[in-house]
């Protein structure tokens, strides 16, 4: 059991540092107890959005992503945030506060791991449609932007062309 622990911090360390890599498959649960895997999702693109209620940059970061939610139909793109909190009530509070109407994972350990674990927060991964990682917030130039405009083009260019 440790060995594979340990495999998955590693992959996910190489997820959460590169682009063009592929996304991990993962199975989870969303807060209404609606099964999700990535691999259901193959045909659309796919936000990843990993925050919590404590970090003041994921936070800041929530009205771009409101605004890419309203901007793009959830037939081409499904946002999914995973939260890093411990505290419950916290996290539910930031989800009506900030009009989060995608999506919501509550601290599922194994997917962050998956996708690097709580080494920097927000962490935001872009996957296309073959399940690649077009776009991870980490590696991006344009990465610290609130306004994510180098995100914002990427699915512009990628959405029209579905």
């Amino acid at each position: 059991m440790e060995g594979k622990e340990i495999k998955n911090v590693l992959l996910g360390r190489i997820v959460a540092t590169h682009n063009n890599v592929e996304a991990p498959d993962f199975e989870t649960m969303d807060i209404y107890g609606h099964q999700l895997a990535l691999s259901n999702e193959r045909g659309k693109y796919v936000l990843i959005n990993l925050w919590a209620t404590w970090c003041g940059p994921c936070i800041a970061e929530l009205p771009a992503i409101r605004r890419i939610r309203k901007q793009y139909p959830r037939s081409q793109l499904k946002i999914i945030s995973v939260s890093c909190d411990r505290d419950s009530s916290a996290f539910a509070k930031a989800i009506k506060k900030y009009k989060m109407t995608w999506t919501q994972i509550y601290n599922d350990k194994n997917l962050i791991i998956k996708f690097g674990g709580v080494t920097s927060l927000p962490q935001l991964f872009l996957i296309n449609e073959q399940g690649q990682i077009i776009y991870n917030r980490n590696v991006s130039k344009n990465g610290a932007s609130a306004n994510l405009n180098h995100l914002n083009a990427l699915l512009q260019n990628s959405l029209k062309h579905s």
